[in-house]
């Protein structure tokens, strides 16, 4: 790949870069529920600041976590219906079992007497 006579050039640092910290900065202008407590220096104009830091609680946790999103739109108002289908699942089920060993269980006992 590289001649012999030469020495291989240097290894390339190919790791990504470390993502930098914003601050995001909102100025309020003549809002009557906030107390404007600074001064816009460009106009002389009453203004507050706020600073909001980080990212919002609200992101795509129903897309990484769809069991929480299962019990918070289904379980919370199908709960009953859900419990009542399951158990009336199971209850099938043994009943289909009872059905299905029924005939051998009579066909032993008249056999053997």
């Amino acid at each position: 790949m590289f001649p012999t006579d030469t020495p291989a050039p240097p290894p390339v640092d190919i790791k990504p870069r470390l993502p930098i910290k914003y601050e995001l900065r909102v100025i309020i202008w003549n809002a009557d529920d906030v107390f404007l407590d600074d001064v816009n220096p460009f106009t002389g104009d009453p203004s507050s600041d706020i600073y909001v830091k980080g990212r919002p609680s609200t992101s795509f946790t129903w897309f990484i976590n769809p069991m929480k999103t299962f019990i918070f739109l289904v379980w919370k108002k199908f709960k009953k219906f859900i419990i009542a289908l399951v158990v009336l699942a199971i209850l099938t089920l043994f009943l289909g079992l009872i059905v299905y060993t029924l005939p051998q269980q009579i066909s032993s006992l008249i056999v053997q007497g």
